[in-house]
């Protein structure tokens, strides 16, 4: 910093590239200049590079946004949805926790689209999109995969976790209000289909697959109604006694009491579940056990608040944060073992 403290801006020059001025380059030095004659030559050409480069990024951000997103909904296409099945599909072999997949379609779509045409129906598509991603988890993914068809990924959910977003998103769509739309009165409805990885699927494919013939039955046993894949139905899920959660500033806690060892691990288990929502790497998780890892009765996770993120944030915020935890324990319960207890400092 004392070798810097003389240090004077000497020369400015405007990085200017197709899309116009884009910022502007700082030249500083110590009082030395360049030799005469080579100032604007050097700083135009460290511009121009800046330029080009930045025009680079900006196209390259661009093009991804075309290539993983439906133009029509905004949300993530099928490709898109692929790529993040697959890496959630790794994570959960990793951690031995389930990947559940929600199908959906607009039971007669078709008909708005033949009678009342193309454009009505396409802001069908976009309300109903809009919809499903603001009642999701902020780490699950909402894809349309194409006409009238929407797939949600939902990482760390077992078979009845899956069912309960299920029903959620078809009495969603079911109460939706379309008449200012359409211009008349249409009662919307869906027919869903769920699954739950690896039991009914080791790949994207595969999964989507077990969901597609769940909706296929839902469908042809009267449509407005959510079917669970039978290869699904086979998955045990972790049952929890009781989870407290605990919010102060700077500190998280999770205490769970008695977890049942279906799984090889509890404790890497547990940890993927909460790597889920500490997908920020100004937040540093340490676990710490009373037993041995593979006799957990009591386990604490401690949240290293790296840059006092979580010191600064709102009450709201906090609360929000906890809500969502909580939301995903309860996933993660069998409905009968569902008493979950949130504590917001």
């Amino acid at each position: 910093e004392d070798a810097l403290a003389n240090w004077l801006v000497r020369y400015t020059a405007p990085i200017i590239n197709t899309a116009g001025t884009v910022g502007e380059l700082y030249f500083f030095g110590d009082g030395r200049d360049f030799p005469p004659g080579r100032k604007q030559r050097v700083t135009a050409q460290i511009a121009a590079y800046a330029a080009s480069v930045i025009e680079r990024v900006a196209s390259l951000f661009a093009l991804e946004r075309v290539i993983w997103t439906d133009p029509l909904t905004g949300l993530v296409n099928r490709q898109c949805w692929l790529a993040k099945a697959d890496e959630e599909l790794a994570r959960a072999r990793r951690v031995h926790l389930p990947v559940s997949v929600v199908l959906i379609d607009l039971d007669g779509f078709k008909a708005i689209n033949d009678y009342l045409g193309h454009a009505k129906g396409d802001e069908v598509l976009k309300r109903v999109g809009s919809a499903m991603r603001r009642r999701v988890r902020r780490y699950d993914v909402v894809a349309r995969l194409g006409g009238d068809e929407f797939a949600l990924l939902l990482p760390a959910t077992p078979p009845s976790g899956a069912m309960v977003v299920a029903e959620r998103m078809r009495n969603l769509i079911e109460e939706m209000d379309m008449s200012k739309i359409l211009g008349c009165s249409v009662q919307l409805t869906a027919s869903v289909g769920t699954a739950t990885g690896p039991a009914a699927g080791e790949t994207p494919d595969e999964l989507l697959e077990a969901a597609d013939r769940a909706l296929r039955e839902a469908k042809t046993s009267g449509k407005n109604r959510v079917v669970q894949d039978k290869g699904s139905q086979s998955v045990e899920e972790v049952a929890w006694s009781n989870v407290s959660l605990l919010f102060d500033t700077r500190l998280v806690r999770l205490f769970v009491n008695r977890i049942c060892h279906e799984v090889n691990n509890p404790a890497q288990g547990i940890l993927g579940l909460v790597e889920l929502l500490l997908d920020d790497p100004d937040l540093e998780l340490h676990m710490q056990a009373r037993e041995d890892l593979k006799k957990i009765e009591e386990l604490v996770l401690r949240l290293r608040d790296l840059t006092r993120k979580l010191a600064n944030a709102s009450h709201g915020e906090l609360v929000k944060y906890a809500q969502e935890f909580a939301e995903m324990v309860r996933r993660m319960t069998p409905p009968e073992k569902a008493r979950v207890i949130d504590d917001v400092n």
